[in-house]
């Protein structure tokens, strides 16, 4: 999956609140840097996602 999927993945997963195919939108290598603290992979991505994101909408 390109870039382009990747993101569209993710927009589609946040705005349909879709907590468990979230972290599907990101690679196994994956790191989240919110503003400080570090997510790597799958699970922490997913684990993050529960606490920070799953109450946003993104706008496309």
């Amino acid at each position: 999956m390109d870039r382009t999927n990747h993101l569209q993945a993710l927009v589609d997963a946040v705005n349909a609140e879709d907590t468990e195919g979230f972290p599907d939108s990101f690679t196994g290598d994956a790191l989240v840097d919110d503003d400080g603290p570090r997510y790597r992979g799958p699970l922490q991505v997913a684990e993050w996602n529960t606490r920070q994101v799953a109450d946003a909408v993104v706008a496309t």
